[in-house]
């Protein structure tokens, strides 16, 4: 199909016939980024070797949470569930968020020169 693995990454693999075309691999899952008619054609060249399921546009994965806007061309991954574990296994779940780390009441001020 045209795929060159990736030297940094053995589980990613990429093809920039015409167009960049984008396939990750973890275990038994595929994560492949291109346009609809190219993506066709290798889903089908795929399931003539292996058994394949797909879950169409992606929202999840390996709970991360994926959001994308296609006409502002952005991507947005956060990791929601992964965040909460953390913040259950410390015993922060009453904590309370703050909006920054340093006291908003301290008034910071350019230093002259010749200050330390």
């Amino acid at each position: 199909m045209g795929f060159i693995q990736c030297m940094s990454d053995p589980c990613l693999y990429t093809t920039s016939k015409g167009e960049l075309f984008i396939i990750a691999v973890y275990v038994e899952d595929i994560l492949a980024v291109k346009e609809a008619s190219k993506m066709n054609e290798v889903k089908q060249a795929l399931s003539t070797k292996f058994e394949i399921k797909d879950t169409g546009e992606l929202h999840y994965f390996h709970g991360d949470s994926v959001h994308h806007n296609l006409e502002k061309h952005y991507m947005w991954i956060s990791q929601p569930t992964f965040t909460a574990s953390i913040i259950e296994k410390y015993g922060m779940k009453d904590s309370k968020a703050i909006a920054t780390p340093v006291n908003s009441s301290i008034k910071l001020v350019k230093a002259k020169e010749g200050d330390e």
